[in-house]
């Protein structure tokens, strides 16, 4: 293991830490829709990826169910196949293709460099797909700088349930 990756792994077990460690959960999910309602402008077309969250990661279920609620279909991936999304509370298995993709968070900086659980899975989606990429995670889990390799792809916009942060030239 080199320098970087672990600098990478010891900021992501923190980070880990810090949101299973989270308090108020369920109201930190409310204030991310309210966040989120800030940048619907910003979305792409009417099908929107998104997550089931695990290990501490914020609660993107209201936030998927408010979408609906908008009209925007609702896609998650397709058991971690790479580029593979199926409609979310469908019975149907039919593949779908997003255009805006909600991407979850181990850690963030104000770069929209992000790190996840490690395996490169949202960094090879980023990299076939040009669409536009949402990251979302508690405030709690912003970090000063995290380290970045050639195969680490940045998010357009990062939102948590404080903020919002716009990294990128896909939004005019």
């Amino acid at each position: 293991m080199d320098t970087t990756q672990r600098l990478k792994y010891e900021i992501r077990e923190y980070y880990r830490d810090v949101r299973r460690n989270i308090i108020d959960c369920n109201h930190a999910a409310e204030l991310l829709i309210n966040a989120f309602n800030q940048i619907l402008n910003y979305i792409q077309g009417k099908i929107v990826a998104a997550y089931v969250p695990i290990d501490g990661e914020i609660n993107v279920i209201p936030l998927m169910h408010h979408l609906l609620n908008l009209g925007y279909t609702i896609a998650i991936p397709d058991q971690n196949r790479l580029l593979e999304f199926k409609e979310w509370n469908k019975v149907d298995k039919t593949i779908i293709v997003p255009d805006t993709i909600i991407v979850p968070i181990v850690a963030f900086d104000n770069c929209c460099n992000r790190l996840g659980f490690g395996s490169g899975w949202y960094d090879r989606v980023i990299e076939k797909l040009s669409k536009l990429f949402i990251g979302v995670a508690y405030e709690a889990q912003f970090s000063r700088y995290i380290p970045t390799e050639t195969h680490d792809k940045q998010l357009d916009i990062i939102i948590t349930e404080k903020c919002f942060r716009v990294c990128t030239k896909k939004i005019k």
